[in-house]
């Protein structure tokens, strides 16, 4: 294969009607990279009290020369949790450690308030953007009484949009990980009306040259104080357009979408093309500030043909409160033209719960996700215990405090697997227990976190875990003389509707037949009736009865000043 580099332009020439530069318009518009449609998200967690952490974005020269003369009146920034944080406090600087130019506090007497959710903010004395401006920061800063997530963003990356001070420990730019949920509002009489930046672009890094089309995605946001209606966008090599698309999509002031594009290309020969992404030429008139349009990619340009299907597997449940978005992100994906007959997806309702869909292997692996969620189980309860410090251990929790403790397990279930099962083991109380987020909602809540770690190193070390109905184990083992059964069935009419499959009468019976002739251990209480049950076998039937000389022990367990009952284990070993 003959290897060359080319550079490959993809820019946006104007095929649509309305063209020409669009005059500046008066009133008022969002500045910032975040999406405004959007609710803050916390994904940054620190744990250092008596610090102050900051977040800040960079409006660079080219989009500062675009509002010159106008005013920044205020900030707009979003706060999913108020655990630990005290006060916080809004800024413009003109570097990340300079001096503040326009600053708002916020706390519990300020007003407004600092509340949850996004915060907006005036400040008293506005900052005019200087004509000869060359960049400045918008930022806030939390100051934290301890565990806290002060810092929010949004996992869609985008430059110049997150830059972070956690605790005082120095400056980071992260903007290839998120975006920062902030916002100026500018106010002024000539505000640029058609102003849109590329946050990112991601077109497919290998091509083969018997395909006809070239996949990819971008990242859009408006810049401007108008909305934006479409846009065209072409594929070009060198000076040769090799293909155009216009893109069709509703973009307010303050908004930004990921957009799949196709371009239909025939390359001339296989090599590695320099892809430059360029968006331009707005149906509303001529964009403000260019500068913020280009993105570069490599593509890898190949002349053999590799045909191959992928397959996709997602693990969902009805009760998963983020598989929604990603079912319907993957049907889209599958649906695209260019992908038809190249992906396969699949669905596994097991890993968040289960549902009516779920077979009888994904149960069985639920306790390993719990098992393997110890260390995420562990720091959720000791963030808890961080804000219920000033409570009694047992107290009912208020309101507020009920909805802080929400607020944690709900930001945690964002981001992964959650073993909502011991979180409420230890807000709930006793006895009462829960499967999922949406349960958690609706119970009053009680400070019982543990005051210890839950410890699972090595739990599993040493076991082969088989996944089948435990009656085909029971037959495929009872030969065997070193096999010993352990049993803990659902009690005896003891409500069952916690259980993801039904347990019924014959069901218990069906577990004492398969006992003659193994040795087992069988785990009861007397607030079962299975005991009584196998003392009238006994009485009636004597040796031939399923537990008939077994020996019984007991251990007395009290659930309260009122309630207590005996857990027992029988055996015939």
């Amino acid at each position: 294969m003959k290897n060359c580099k080319k550079s490959v332009l993809l820019f946006a020439t104007s095929l649509l009607a309305l063209s020409g530069w669009a005059e500046g318009v008066s009133g008022t518009m969002p500045l910032g990279y975040c999406n405004v449609t959007e609710n803050p998200t916390s994904t940054m967690l620190d744990k250092t009290a008596g610090a102050w952490s900051s977040g800040a974005i960079f409006i660079p020269a080219s989009t500062a020369s675009t509002i010159a003369g106008c005013k920044i009146t205020g900030l707009r920034f979003g706060m999913s949790s108020l655990l630990g944080i005290d006060e916080a406090k809004a800024w413009i600087r003109t570097s990340l450690d300079g001096e503040d130019i326009a600053v708002k506090v916020l706390n519990s007497d300020s007003d407004p308030k600092l509340a949850r959710g996004w915060n907006e903010v005036s400040f008293e004395e506005p900052w005019t953007v200087p004509e000869d401006c060359e960049g400045f920061y918008l930022g806030y800063s939390v100051h934290q009484k301890g565990i806290s997530y002060g810092i929010n963003t949004s996992p869609a990356p985008c430059g110049n949009a997150l830059f972070v001070n956690m605790a005082g420990n120095g400056w980071e730019d992260l903007s290839s990980q998120g975006t920062l949920y902030l916002q100026a509002t500018v106010e002024g009489e000539n505000l640029p009306a058609v102003n849109l930046g590329v946050a990112s672009c991601n077109l497919a890094d290998q091509f083969f040259m018997n395909k006809d089309i070239l996949s990819g995605t971008f990242r859009v946001h408006n810049l401007g104080a108008q909305s934006v209606s479409a846009f065209e966008v072409s594929l070009m090599d060198g000076d040769t357009p090799l293909s155009s698309a216009i893109v069709n999509t509703s973009l307010v002031p303050g908004e930004s979408k990921e957009i799949p594009v196709d371009f239909t290309v025939a390359f001339p020969e296989a090599g590695i093309y320099n892809l430059t992404f360029k968006v331009d030429n707005i149906a509303e008139g001529d964009d403000a500030d260019m500068t913020d349009n280009v993105r570069n990619q490599e593509v890898h340009v190949m002349g053999g043909a590799l045909e191959r299907i992928v397959l996709v597997e997602e693990f969902s449940t009805e009760k998963c409160n983020n598989c929604p978005r990603a079912a319907g992100l993957l049907e889209s994906i599958v649906e695209r033209e260019a992908n038809k007959g190249r992906i396969a997806a699949v669905v596994h309702h097991s890993g968040y719960y289960t549902d009516f869909l779920t077979q009888l292997w994904d149960n069985d692996y639920r306790y390993i996700d719990r098992l393997a969620a110890v260390d995420t189980t562990n720091e959720i309860l000791g963030v808890i215990k961080q804000r219920l410090t000033d409570l009694e251990a047992n107290k009912r929790l208020s309101e507020q405090e009920r909805a802080d403790v929400l607020a944690i397990v709900e930001d945690y279930t964002r981001r992964g697997y959650v073993d909502i099962m011991t979180i409420g083991r230890n807000v709930l109380f006793s006895g009462k227990w829960v499967t999922s987020f949406e349960e958690l909602t609706k119970h009053t809540m009680y400070n019982r976190v543990r005051p210890g770690l839950y410890e699972a190193a090595g739990y599993l070390d040493g076991l082969e875990v088989e996944h089948m109905d435990y009656r085909e184990l029971f037959e495929r083992e009872r030969g065997n003389s070193r096999a010993l059964f352990v049993l803990d069935p659902p009690y005896l009419t003891t409500e069952c509707g916690m259980y993801q499959n039904y347990w019924r009468l014959t069901d218990y019976l069906d577990v004492l037949r398969l006992l003659d002739g193994t040795k087992w251990v069988y785990f009861t209480s007397d607030k079962s009736q299975i005991v009584e049950l196998c003392k009238w076998l006994g009485d009636n039937f004597g040796e031939s009865a399923p537990m008939y000389g077994a020996t019984v022990r007991q251990r007395t367990n009290t659930l309260n000043y009122q309630a207590q009952f005996n857990d027992m284990m029988i055996t015939r070993l």
